[in-house]
């Protein structure tokens, strides 16, 4: 009788699994007449919310659909800037993750080293504080994402949120030297 139990119950197990996942499965988001969008056409929404009228001369922005673990990506080496929209983003967010890829572009671009030290004390930051995440890391915990998030919090607002884990998003001085780099 047990071992019939726990076969009945595998299979009851077996046959909910579509339905188990097919609650996790996130929508494309909505726009305010109910229009559903694609990443594609969400990619063109997101750039016109861009507030950033600085653009990197001869870089691209590839968008994908969703990337587990990822966002966006600035290739220095390359000149492109990789935007993975997820389906539940809306054109805003997406717009703050393209500012903060922009961000990482001239960070590449023209951040000497004394720049970057001068952006750490602004911050309030040891000037010790790693510039560049270990390869594959999230950028969340070094200068340069710090850098990135303050640039999109700057232009984007908090709509995107702020996922800095080195301070809080910027102050109005703050704010006003990253205006003065990239004006």
């Amino acid at each position: 009788m047990k071992h019939i139990l726990s076969t009945l119950t595998l299979v009851v197990l077996l046959m909910n699994i579509p339905t188990i996942f097919a609650a996790e499965k996130k929508q494309w988001w909505r726009d305010a007449n109910g229009k559903t969008h694609n990443y594609a056409s969400l990619a063109t929404l997101a750039q016109r919310e861009v507030c950033l009228k600085w653009r990197p001369v001869g870089w691209k922005i590839q968008f994908y659909p969703g990337k587990i673990g990822y966002l966006g990506m600035a290739n220095g080496d390359e000149k492109k800037i990789y935007i993975w929209i997820r389906k539940e983003f809306s054109p805003k967010q997406v717009a703050g993750t393209i500012v903060h890829e922009l961000a990482h572009a001239y960070d590449f671009l023209f951040m000497t080293t004394q720049l970057r030290t001068e952006w750490l004390k602004v911050r309030g930051l040891p000037t010790d504080t790693p510039w560049l995440p270990c390869g594959g890391c999230t950028d969340n915990k070094s200068g340069a994402g710090d850098f990135a998030e303050s640039v999109s919090w700057t232009f984007q607002g908090k709509e995107g949120g702020f996922k800095s884990r080195l301070g809080l998003p910027p102050n109005a001085k703050q704010q006003a030297f990253i205006r003065k780099l990239l004006k």
